[in-house]
């Protein structure tokens, strides 16, 4: 009798953490599930959900110990060992990681969470094809989960697998036309077949739903350069770097129209500004290059380009040893 009560108050106590939990009141969550443990240490999916919490709070070292006992206590829950993988990944453990996804669904394979977390292990890894693959599985087991079908969508987009990708993102846009990420790819969709009046169209209208979607607004910028919108295409980078000051690529994009126009001081000081945050993109240390030798600042110049210049297969080496050898070693 006394046990049964103990495992009743221990049942009671795990339910209201959950519903903190779910409410958003971590601290209190966190104290009925300690107390649930004191009444008994070795309840496998408290040890879970108290890890999972602990997850939340980048409390990694102590989410490990209770995650570690759950999948100890009860090693065939695929729930404990997503958890496990998740902690894993954060703490830069890419092979355990993928060891607990990989247990999760060989555990439960019709568990669309294990699929997901498959998926975006293999996304961070730059497989996309593995990523595409994963997933379809999460669609198939869930299709009424927008956000799978348009992380297939990106994953198509990224493998060039355009028709497919149009497919799936107009049917998430005829399912919610606020999915402003789902207007983006497609925008992204018709830029890269070239058909650049329906890309900016596209494109205008997801930035009209997110304004900050970095991703959006640098192809509406390239879309514009692409067909001759200089101002326009200045507007949109000006924009971007204003919102993600860190995005390298928009910050040198800029650069380069701005010295095309040959307004060269203000083009280095964006790609200076650019190499403050991110002192290795090559990109930006070319015309960097390539301003400074303009601006008759040879002796600057040279050194850049023989560092890029140093490693045949990096980003910009060639276009390096090609200015190398026609400005300075003819």
């Amino acid at each position: 009798m006394k046990q049964q009560k103990e495992n009743a108050g221990q049942e009671t106590l795990n339910n209201q953490a959950l519903l903190f939990h779910l409410q958003g009141n971590l601290k209190m969550a966190r104290n009925l599930f300690e107390n649930a443990l004191a009444i008994e240490p070795d309840n496998a999916a408290v040890h879970n959900n108290l890890g999972f919490l602990l997850c939340q709070q980048n409390n990694w070292d102590e989410a490990m110990v209770h995650l570690e006992k759950a999948v100890t206590l009860h090693p065939e829950s695929d729930a404990a060992h997503l958890n496990k993988g998740h902690a894993h990944l954060a703490q830069g453990a890419w092979g355990q990681a993928y060891a607990h996804y990989s247990k999760a669904l060989e555990i439960n394979q019709e568990n669309p969470l294990a699929w997901e977390s498959y998926a975006k292990f293999f996304m961070l890894n730059q497989q996309p094809g593995d990523a595409a693959q994963a997933w379809a599985q999460a669609v198939q087991l869930k299709p009424e989960e927008l956000g799978y079908q348009l992380e297939l969508a990106v994953c198509l987009v990224a493998l060039g697998h355009y028709p497919d990708a149009k497919i799936i993102l107009e049917e998430v846009i005829r399912r919610d036309a606020r999915q402003a990420r789902a207007w983006a790819q497609l925008g992204i969709v018709y830029f890269l077949r070239k058909d650049y009046g329906i890309a900016e169209e596209l494109l205008t209208k997801a930035l009209g739903l997110a304004p900050e979607d970095e991703s959006a607004r640098y192809h509406l910028a390239l879309t514009c350069l692409t067909t001759g919108e200089q101002a326009k295409a200045e507007q949109e980078f000006q924009r971007l770097v204003q919102l993600h000051p860190a995005n390298a690529k928009a910050r040198t994009d800029l650069a380069v129209l701005l010295l095309s126009r040959g307004e060269l001081e203000t083009a280095l000081l964006e790609l200076n500004t650019c190499l403050s945050t991110n002192p290795d993109y090559a990109k930006a240390k070319y015309y960097q290059a390539v301003i400074l030798h303009q601006m008759n600042r040879a002796a600057e110049a040279e050194p850049i380009l023989e560092s890029l210049a140093v490693d045949p297969a990096a980003d910009y080496a060639q276009q390096g040893q090609v200015y190398l050898e026609k400005y300075f070693h003819a």
